[in-house]
This record gives structure tokens, C-alpha cells and sequence, in this order.
């Protein structure tokens, strides 16, 4: 497979998601594949939010009872135990779901057992950067923090000579770590893209993999820098798309159901049936089926951009990673056939025997 630049990898990943998700189109099929990438998405990156409600009990010891605050403590562990336990499962999905649009896979189970190894150790190692940026991020704030937690009572009022002072520092801070946080949320969505092939592909170790990373970053920089550009710009156009989409089919079907639950109102009212009767009946048909199919169609609008997003990660890393390249070759119809081209000098990544980890 011949390198692509950034722009030149959109036109496959297109053909990619047509061919994943409709050719042939089954509804099933692609919900649970619309629905793996949505689910797998929220492994990408890890922050152990929870561990904010630490700053709380300093100020909870000295305001409320001992009890309370062994409580909230409670709480905040149970909630990180299940942050953790939630990301475990949704970044280990990240694999079987790149395994499917790489390989066009049908089955999610054997993939899940195939991938535990690899899925682990890279689940491990984001659980780690996760909390060491956070950690980072958060500390030169606690003081701050502090100061507002001990004086949330004396914020000051409409007589104070700078009223505003007090919440303009604490939303103009909040929105400042907020933007830290999507930058690192970036570039560890952008991390999470380049090390999953060879560590899915050659079960290489997380150093082994960032090595090659940092070997694409420096011999292209140019080109990693659009990608990941292009990355935020066709996932937000692509997502628009599939949100007006998704709107415009959802008020059809709603009109349809609305003007089926009018025509059985006026058939119930007919009949003599109690106003309070028909009016659940009714309400509860269209309400009902209002649920049901956001719930049930919701992962469409959010699963095929992410589904474009990978073929796009893996057209652009397919000429630079031949193992990768050889795949997509081999799952791409004989109609969308990519021209050859030579590889420049790649090496295969070799695994790190267990005597030289220590």
C-alpha cells in the first residue's frame, strides 16, 4: 500500500465506512458496530475525575459531622472504582473495534478474547498518564480550590466594591483547566491512534510502539500535525451531518406517530372512552416510541463518524506501517484498489524479550 497524505486517506476511509456499515446494509449489523464504536470511544483517554472530590474534605472535616465525611469518602472511592472498571471495558474494546474496520470482522466476542493481552497492557499504561496528567493539572490549583471551598459563604455581594471579582477568577480558572483538559484529551486521542496497530498487529511493548511513534512524528511532522487538524475538522463536519440527518428522519417518523396517536384519540374519544384513559394511551404511544427510537438510533449518528474516523487513522497509517497496509490491501474490494508504491527503509518492530523488561 502506497503512503497517503492526509487528504489523500479521506476518499478510502469514505469507501470504508459505505463498505462497513451499507454494502450490504443490515440494521443490526450496523447498529452493534455503530454501537462498538461509540462505546469504545470513551476508552480512549482516562481522568480520574472522582479524585476531585478529595479537595471537599478538608473542608467537610471542619463543617460537618465525622460521619458525613467518611461517607463522601466512600463515595468517591466507589465512584473511581467504577471510573476504572468502566474504562477497563471500553479501552479494551478500542482493539476488537479496530480489528473490525481493518479486517471488516463481523464478531465482537472473539476479538474481545484475541486482544486481552495487548488491550491490558495499554489499558494499564493510560490509566497511569491519565492520572499523572491530572494530577499535574490539578495540584498548582488546590490551594486555589481550598480557598474557595473554605469561603464559598463569603462570596462577595452587590455591596462589595468588586462583586464580580470572586466569580469571574473562579469561572475564568474553571474554563482555562477545561481547555487544558481537551488539549491533553487530544493528544492522547492522537497518542491513543498511532500505538494501537503495532500493538495490536506485532504485540509489541507500549515502549517498543512509542518509539515508533515518535520515529513517524519526527520524520513527518508536517503531516501528523494535518492529520490530527483534519482529524478534529471532518470528525465535528462529520458528526454535524449525521446529527441533521438523524433530526430530519426522527421529526418524519414523530409526525407520523403523532398524526397515528391524534387519529387514535379521536377514535377512543368515539367510543366514549374517559379523556384520562385515551390521553395515557395515547401519550404513552408516542412518548414511548419516542424513547425507544432515540435510544435504539442515537448510536448511528454517533457511531459513523467514528467508524470514518478509524478507516481514516488506518489509511493514514497504512503506507507508513506495512503490516497495517498489507490488511487493508487485502480487505479492500478489487474495485477500490490503492496503487502500489515502495516502502521507504521500514524495519519490523520487534518485541522486547521478558529479560530485557527488568
Amino acid at each position: 500500500m502506497r503512503i497517503l497524505s492526509a487528504t489523500e486517506a479521506i476518499s478510502p476511509a469514505i469507501a470504508r465506512t459505505k463498505l462497513i456499515l451499507f454494502k450490504p446494509f443490515r440494521l443490526g449489523r450496523s447498529w452493534k458496530f455503530s454501537a462498538t464504536a461509540y462505546v469504545s470511544t470513551m476508552g480512549t483517554f482516562f481522568f480520574p475525575l472522582p479524585l476531585l472530590g478529595l479537595f471537599a474534605i478538608p473542608v467537610a472535616f471542619r463543617d460537618a459531622p465525622h460521619w458525613a465525611v467518611w461517607a463522601i469518602f466512600g463515595g468517591i472511592l466507589l465512584l473511581l472504582v467504577i471510573t476504572v472498571f468502566l474504562f477497563i471495558l471500553c479501552s479494551r474494546l478500542q482493539f476488537p473495534f479496530m480489528d473490525i474496520v481493518m479486517n471488516r470482522s463481523a464478531f465482537v466476542a472473539p476479538l474481545w478474547r484475541q486482544y486481552g493481552p495487548q488491550a491490558r497492557r495499554w489499558t494499564q499504561a493510560k490509566v497511569v498518564i491519565g492520572t499523572i496528567a491530572m494530577l499535574v493539572l490539578t495540584v498548582p490549583l488546590a490551594p486555589f480550590i481550598w480557598f474557595w471551598l473554605r469561603n464559598i459563604n463569603n462570596i462577595p455581594t452587590a455591596n462589595h466594591p468588586h462583586p464580580l471579582a470572586f466569580p469571574f477568577a473562579f469561572f475564568g480558572i474553571f474554563f482555562l483547566v477545561y481547555a487544558v483538559i481537551i488539549l491533553i484529551a487530544l493528544a492522547l486521542s492522537l497518542l491513543n491512534d498511532f500505538m494501537l496497530p503495532p500493538l495490536a498487529l506485532e504485540d509489541v511493548s507500549i515502549h517498543d510502539s512509542w518509539q515508533w511513534v515518535v520515529a513517524l512524528v519526527r520524520a513527518e511532522p508536517g503531516q501528523v500535525a494535518l492529520y490530527a487538524l483534519l482529524k478534529i475538522v471532518l470528525g465535528f463536519v462529520a458528526q454535524m451531518a449525521c446529527v441533521i440527518v438523524f433530526e430530519i428522519i426522527f421529526f418524519i417518523v414523530m409526525m407520523v406517530i403523532g398524526l397515528l396517536s391524534a387519529v387514535l384519540a379521536g377514535l377512543l374519544h368515539a367510543m366514549h372512552v374517559p379523556d384520562l384513559i385515551f390521553q395515557i394511551i395515547t401519550f404513552t404511544l408516542l412518548f414511548g416510541f419516542e424513547f425507544a427510537f432515540i435510544g435504539y438510533f442515537s448510536p448511528f449518528s454517533y457511531g459513523i463518524p467514528l467508524v470514518f474516523l478509524e478507516a481514516y487513522k488506518l489509511y493514514f497509517l497504512g503506507g507508513r506501517y506495512p503490516p497495517l497496509g498489507e490488511i487493508l490491501d487485502r480487505t479492500t474490494p478489487p474495485s477500490q484498489p490503492l496503487p502500489p508504491a515502495p516502502q521507504y527503509g521500514y524495519v519490523p518492530i520487534q518485541p522486547v524479550p521478558p529479560a530485557n523488561l527488568s
